[in-house]
């Protein structure tokens, strides 16, 4: 699951959470959408056309797709690992262990778990 794409909306990741779960599928790798050097998204980028997530808006992102999974999904990545060379932005991609911090306190903060408002 690939979080910040262009024109993403909430309505959208809360459907594809709905259909990844009907799905049956064991496990899942959410990702975040960061920016290569030299690709299509890094001159989108550059002109100003597509933004990055902020940090926040990212664990926010992750905490409502959890709460609409099953709650027996393994998880297998909640963050990429982008190349310090290669990364164009959002620079806090690189900071893994903060990002999954915020992304637990996020989760307390709500009272919120993996699978809460599944129906699977």
């Amino acid at each position: 699951m690939l979080l910040g794409l262009p024109n993403e909306k909430k309505a959208h990741l809360l459907e594809t959470a709905r259909v990844i779960s009907d799905m049956g599928i064991d496990g899942i790798k959410i990702h975040l959408l960061y920016v290569v050097r030299g690709t299509t998204l890094d001159k989108l980028h550059s002109a100003g056309k597509y933004r990055c997530l902020e940090q926040q808006q990212y664990a926010d992102l992750v905490c409502d797709f959890l709460e609409h999974i099953p709650k027996n999904m393994v998880i297998q990545r909640l963050t990429g690992d982008p190349h310090p060379e290669e990364l164009v932005a959002p620079m806090w991609a690189l900071k893994k262990t903060e990002n999954m911090a915020l992304i637990k306190e996020t989760l307390e903060k709500r009272d919120s778990w993996q699978g809460k408002f599944s129906t699977n």
